[in-house]
């Protein structure tokens, strides 16, 4: 029995390793042969494997060189030291992805057929996200990324976004300055040689605004 969401997850990571030693023992056997049965590691860490959660409690307390028990749940760190175990002997990789990156949703929460979908959509194939900073699916909506988009590439989809946009501010800005002084001096309302404005990496005009570079 679970006692907490923390034990839940801490208890799904064990089983799933469990589960994923077994699969790369018996891949390892097909591929290389039967190997040394006194020491099955050796065999199993000729095929890779990766443990993907979406867990900051479990990934906080394995992401460190050496596991310390403490806290309140003991015993789940405990029960953790079994993959704890795997990357020291078998080197099982650990990944951390935000909860609409991680496929098993699909298969643990009422209504999370999303991913599956965006799996069967991406022609059964899944991408891990990068992200140091660890955001949570919550905020990256509000930040407008996409499940599966890599934050860094979208952050300077963004950037470059807004300079473009904040380059048509200042021209638009400088135009209506022209306007109003020529205006001011009681010329024609908009003199044709004011229409072009110079910008670095920039041209522009009163009729057409383009980028260049």
């Amino acid at each position: 029995m679970c006692r907490s969401p923390g034990a839940a997850e801490a208890q799904a990571a064990v089983n799933g390793e469990d589960g994923l030693y077994s699969g790369r023992h018996q891949w390892s056997e097909l591929l290389f042969g039967a190997g040394d049965l006194h020491s099955p590691d050796e065999l199993v860490k000729q095929t890779g494997g990766v443990v993907v959660t979406d867990s900051r409690n479990v990934y906080d307390r394995l992401v460190t060189e050496v596991m310390v028990i403490k806290g309140a749940e003991k015993r789940t760190s405990i029960e953790l030291l079994a993959i704890k175990q795997s990357q020291l002997y078998t080197n099982v990789e650990l990944r951390w992805v935000h909860s609409e990156a991680q496929l098993a949703n699909s298969l643990t929460k009422q209504g999370g057929q999303r991913e599956y979908d965006l799996f069967h959509k991406m022609n059964h194939q899944w991408r891990l996200v990068e992200d140091p900073t660890m955001m949570s699916a919550k905020r990256r909506k509000e930040l407008g990324l996409a499940p599966l988009e890599h934050k860094e590439f979208a952050m300077r989809s963004a950037a470059s976004g807004w300079k473009k946009a904040h380059q048509v501010g200042i021209v638009v800005l400088l135009q209506l300055y022209l306007h109003s002084a020529s205006s001011f001096k009681g010329d024609r309302p908009f003199p044709k040689e004011a229409q072009g404005v110079s910008l670095p990496g920039l041209v522009t005009s009163a009729d057409d605004m383009k980028f260049v570079g």
